[in-house]
């Protein structure tokens, strides 16, 4: 279903694809995970069998189109996107979520999610924070 023209680079292989300019070019109906899941994870899955054999960093959650915020985003919709996420790199690499790196990017609001309201991240997700947003949870890294 979603098969590439060719024009891929080994950098846009290492993710489970990208809204922007994937998404325009080879997905199909909206950009949205509650109404077009089965699609989107059709995509997904495409992005990390690409990937197979490749030492890859993978980005997990959604961010709405045009890195706007995603609609209907909410803590439950982002934990549910993350595992389904999970499950597919699992299923495809034939290897458990835990031993597959990824990392999943707290920018805006979803930061405020992850800072304030509790929402759970997987133990074994790096988690990235924005500049772009302050973080209110005081996480920072020293280095010795």
């Amino acid at each position: 279903m979603f098969r590439s023209t060719g024009e891929e680079t080994a950098a846009n292989r290492r993710c489970l694809r990208r809204n922007t300019p994937e998404w325009s070019n080879y997905g199909t109906g909206e950009w949205n995970y509650t109404q077009n899941r089965d699609v989107l994870d059709q995509f997904w899955r495409y992005g990390a069998e690409r990937a197979k054999g490749l030492e890859t960093l993978f980005t997990v959650s959604m961010r709405g189109n045009g890195d706007l915020p995603l609609p209907g985003a909410n803590i439950k919709n982002l934990q549910e996107i993350v595992t389904d996420q999970r499950n597919i790199l699992s299923e495809t690499h034939g290897t458990p979520a835990e031993q597959i790196p990824q990392i999943w990017a707290l920018y805006k609001e979803v930061q405020g999610y992850y800072d304030t309201d509790g929402m759970e991240v997987p133990e074994d997700i790096t988690l990235l924070w924005s500049d772009v947003s302050v973080s209110i949870s005081g996480v920072f890294c020293t280095y010795s």
